[in-house]
C-alpha cells in the first residue's frame, strides 16, 4: 500500500482510524478513469480513499492524500496462476487497508468476478453502500456470466473454482457467480451506477448517474480547429480476411470524406500498429498510440470526431465528442464469423448515439 506521491514508505503507512472509507476496485483504465472523476466530486473532502489497482495504472494520477495498492503485472499469468497471484496480492493489500480501521465502507467496483470486487460485494460487513463503476462494452451488452456452450461453460466454472481455492488459501472467501450478468446488476446490490453515456446503458443498478466531465486542458494546450481520431483494433475474430479488407477500405474512404484538417491515429494496446500503412496510403496521421487511452487525448488535441469499429470510446457521450462513427457489416453480410456478436455490437453502438456505417 502506498500513499499518492509519498516520498518513501514511512509516510504511506500512517495508521489513523477513519469512520468512512471510499474504496475503488479498478480492473482497467476505464474504471480507473471513472474512479478519479468520482473522487473529485466527493462531498466529504476529508474522507479516506483507497484504490485497489489490478492493472498497470499510472499511479501519479491518484489524488494527493489517497492511498493505493498496485497488483503485480498479470500479463504473463495464465488462467491457472492468475487467481493465486491476485489472491496473494489482495490479501496483503487488504491488511494494509485495514490498518486504518475503517468502520464504514463505500465500495465502487466494475463487477464481482475477481476476488477484490467479490470480497467487497459479498464478504465485508463494513460495506454500507455499493456503486457500479463503468467498464466499457460490458455495461451495454446483455450477456450471461455463465456461457451457453458446454465447452465455454466448463472453462468458466473451472476459473471460478480456482478463484475460490485461491481465496481460501489466503484466508479469504469467494462466492462464484452462477447466474445473471457479470456485474450482477439485477441482484439489487448497487445503490448507484456510474456511466460515461446513459444512452443504451444496460447494467443499471440503483440510480443511474453520468460521470462528471474530465478536467479541461488550459487554452494553450488545446489545438485550434477540429480533429479526427482513428481508433484501430483487430477484427479478424469477427470477420473473414476478405470482409476485413472491405471494412478497412471503407474506414479509409470515410476518413478521406470527412476532410478533417488534422487526423490522429491510435491502435488498441493489444493490436497491430498500422499508422505507417495509413501514411503510405496517402492519409497523413499523427500516431498517438503511446499516449494513455483514447479519452485522454480528446480535449488535449481538440478531437471532435471518432471513427473505428467497436472500440469502447465510440460509446462516449455527445458532451465528450461530437461525432462517433463505427464501420460494421450488416448481419446478413457474407464473411461474418460471429453473427450474433456483430449484431449486438451494432445495436449497442446505435443505442449509444453512434453512427453505424456498413462497408
Amino acid at each position: 500500500m502506498k500513499e499518492a506521491r509519498a516520498e518513501g514508505s514511512a509516510s504511506a503507512t500512517t495508521q489513523t482510524e477513519v469512520d468512512l472509507s471510499h474504496v475503488f476496485v479498478c480492473y482497467g483504465a476505464h474504471s480507473f478513469d471513472a474512479a478519479l472523476r468520482i473522487v473529485e466530486q466527493l462531498p466529504q473532502p476529508g474522507a479516506h480513499c483507497f484504490f485497489f489497482l489490478l492493472f498497470a495504472a499510472d499511479t501519479s494520477q491518484v489524488p494527493q492524500g489517497a492511498h493505493y495498492s498496485l497488483a503485480p503485472s498479470l500479463l504473463r499469468e495464465n488462467n491457472l496462476t492468475k487467481p493465486f497471484v491476485i489472491a496473494r496480492w489482495f490479501s496483503g493489500a487488504l491488511k494494509e487497508f485495514n490498518k486504518h480501521s475503517p468502520r464504514r465502507i463505500v465500495a465502487y467496483l466494475p463487477h464481482p468476478f475477481e476476488l477484490p470486487g467479490n470480497h467487497f460485494m459479498y464478504h465485508d460487513p463494513r460495506v454500507t453502500r455499493l456503486e457500479l463503476l463503468p467498464d466499457g462494452l460490458m455495461n451495454y451488452l446483455d450477456r450471461p456470466v455463465v456461457p451457453e456452450s458446454k465447452r465455454k461453460k466448463a472453462g468458466y466454472l473451472a476459473r471460478s473454482a480456482l478463484r475460490a481455492l485461491a481465496a481460501q488459501a489466503t484466508g479469504l472467501s469467494y462466492r462464484p457467480l452462477i447466474r445473471g450478468h457479470l456485474t450482477q446488476f439485477r441482484e439489487g446490490h448497487y445503490q448507484k451506477s456510474w456511466t460515461f453515456n446513459p444512452q443504451g446503458f444496460l447494467t443499471r443498478g440503483g440510480e443511474l448517474v453520468q460521470l462528471p466531465p474530465r478536467q479541461r486542458p488550459t487554452p494553450e494546450t488545446k489545438a485550434p480547429g477540429f480533429g479526427l481520431l482513428i481508433l484501430d483494433q483487430e477484427i479478424s475474430h469477427l470477420v473473414t480476411t476478405e470482409l476485413e479488407n472491405n471494412i478497412r477500405r471503407k474506414l479509409r474512404a470515410l476518413v478521406r470524406a470527412e476532410g478533417a484538417p488534422r487526423v490522429f491515429y491510435k491502435t488498441h494496446p493489444r493490436g497491430k500498429n498500422r499508422a505507417q500503412e495509413w501514411n503510405d496510403r496517402g492519409i497523413a496521421v499523427k500516431d498517438l498510440s503511446a499516449i494513455g487511452q483514447a479519452e485522454d487525448v480528446l480535449l488535449q488535441y481538440g478531437i471532435s470526431t471518432l471513427v473505428g469499429f467497436f472500440s469502447t470510446p465510440l460509446l462516449l457521450s455527445a458532451e465528450e465528442v461530437q461525432v462517433r462513427m463505427a464501420v460494421l457489416p450488416t448481419p446478413g453480410t457474407p464473411g461474418i464469423r460471429q453473427k450474433k456478436l456483430v449484431a449486438e455490437l451494432r445495436e449497442v453502438l446505435r443505442a449509444s448515439g453512434a453512427q453505424i456505417i456498413a462497408p
